[in-house]
């Protein structure tokens, strides 16, 4: 993929702390460290200041958390567009006490549910310039410092710079400190409800039943039947050709039940479809990053001396782009997890659980298979509208603002932001 030069490379100084853009060659085993030693930390109060999909089952079976696989860039090498921060200690010179990542992409908006700026001529739709900041990590002994406000501030002013419109993040709805540093500080607003599910793999998966067939489609089939259907979506990118190019992306299946003389030619997704169908994608996510379990006994805190708990790696994969409908797709969603499951464990990584992600009005998300060791986490979206930081005192076009809409229920969730 080629990369885009971004603009404004940053260094600010405020206080203790400069905040400027990550080296690889300073800071990698720094920004290592720190990732590895953010993952086991839980405050008493039971909150926590991480931005990723981290959190406990209601049972507190499993914790699950991100943990980078040795290349603290794999989020968003993805996004030809991107940058990470860190904050630094000046009087402590090269020491690493935050971090942020940031990246730009364009999303469509469904209608003007959301904006009032005149949609494309026929296709019910306009285009907003999206920043998106992920894995905002202060040390935890650096906490109540402001050290995550000028890091979320200074990775903004950098996506103003590069002609975002809008800055993105997500959090856990249970997530107290985040959300009160991102709305009651940062002035986000929400967008959007989700659920993520996770589920571990059960060996062996299911077999597929002889009356579901899965056929994987071409990336070019794959790209304009989600090009047709992505409408439906209230959010969802503009590349997603990109996307489904990915070397992550292990491909796109479209599953329906099988008929009498059924034959391989699928040019049937393209027209009028089967009573009941979906399609759905495969996103890799073990080569970037991967889960790490602790038991419900095993503490989660982090020592003076930085010793923390040792907790086992795992790799999973992510389902996504997950359309369908019909009386049955119940069935079919419940065989297509099943599937994912096979291919998982195919794979030379070592994957054990297949997660996905749905908006909260998203209406496959009453379809997604529910056992005994599901771990459900409640998310949100939340956005801010950069127009003011990088035009401060410039008038505000209220007629075309996003924000402050109806919650954006059915979106497309990007397996590159998971």
């Amino acid at each position: 993929m080629e990369e885009l030069e971004s603009k404004g490379t940053l260094e600010k100084e405020e206080g203790e702390v400069i905040v400027r853009e990550y080296s690889e060659s300073k800071d990698k085993e720094l920004v290592m460290e720190l990732e590895k030693r953010f993952e086991f930390i839980k405050r008493s109060d039971g909150s926590d200041m991480s931005n990723s999909k981290a959190n406990s089952s209601p049972k507190g079976v499993s914790i699950p958390t991100n943990t980078i696989s040795g290349d603290p860039l794999c989020r968003i090498r993805p996004y030809p567009l991107r940058i990470m921060l860190v904050a630094e200690l000046l009087h402590r010179s090269g020491e690493v006490v935050g971090l942020v990542r940031g990246c730009i992409k364009n999303v469509y908006l469904r209608n003007n549910s959301f904006t009032t700026t005149p949609t494309i001529s026929g296709t019910q739709r306009s285009c907003v310039k999206l920043g998106c900041a992920l894995g905002l990590r202060v040390s935890h002994t650096h906490r109540r410092m402001g050290i995550g406000s000028k890091l979320v501030k200074s990775v903004e002013e950098w996506m103003a710079a590069n002609g975002a419109e809008y800055a993105f993040l997500a959090t856990e709805e249970t997530n107290t400190a985040a959300m009160n540093l991102f709305t009651a500080k940062c002035n986000y607003k929400r967008l959007s409800s989700l659920v993520i599910y996770m589920q571990p793999i059960t060996i062996p998966p299911k077999d597929q039943p002889p009356h579901i067939r899965i056929d994987k489609l071409l990336v070019d089939q794959a790209i304009s039947f989600y090009e047709k259907r992505l409408r439906c979506k209230d959010v969802y990118p503009t590349d997603i050709s990109t996307i489904l190019n990915e070397n992550l992306s292990l491909g796109t299946w479209v599953s329906y039940f099988a008929r009498a003389g059924e034959t391989d030619d699928l040019s049937f997704i393209e027209e009028a479809g089967p009573c009941s169908w979906i399609i759905f994608s495969i996103w890799n996510t073990a080569e970037a990053y991967k889960l790490q379990i602790r038991k419900p006994h095993e503490p989660m805190i982090v020592d003076s001396m930085g010793g923390s708990v040792q907790l086992e790696s795992f790799g999973f994969v992510f389902l996504y782009g997950l359309l369908g409908e019909g009386e049955r797709v119940g069935e079919l969603v419940e065989s297509a997890w099943e599937f994912t499951a096979r291919v998982a464990l195919d794979l030379k990584e070592d994957c054990r659980f297949v997660m996905t992600e749905l908006g909260s009005a998203d209406p496959l998300g009453r379809h997604v298979p529910i056992g005994p060791c599901t771990t459900r986490v409640d998310d949100v979206w939340c956005l801010k509208r950069l127009v003011d930081v990088c035009n401060s005192g410039g008038a505000r076009d209220e007629g075309s603002t996003w924000e402050g809409a109806a919650d954006a229920g059915n979106v497309f969730v990007d397996p590159r932001d998971f």
